[in-house]
């Protein structure tokens, strides 16, 4: 996952939290799952190819 997005999760768990509502890592990925299930195939699909390409495989270790 491209750390833009690591970022973009960051900030709606600060929304969030300014809200009054403390949220996980895994539960706002687990909310946008449901949110992705809740629509249809075609718009699944046209919001999966508008999301950039990330070179598949972990990355190396840092040193």
């Amino acid at each position: 996952m491209p750390a833009s997005e690591h970022k973009r999760i960051k900030a709606l768990r600060d929304a969030l939290a300014q809200a009054g509502y403390e949220a996980s890592k895994s539960e706002v990925l687990r909310a946008g799952v449901a949110l992705l299930a809740s629509r249809g195939l075609g718009e699944i699909i046209n919001l999966v190819g508008d999301l950039p390409k990330v070179p598949k495989g972990k990355r190396g270790k840092k040193h």
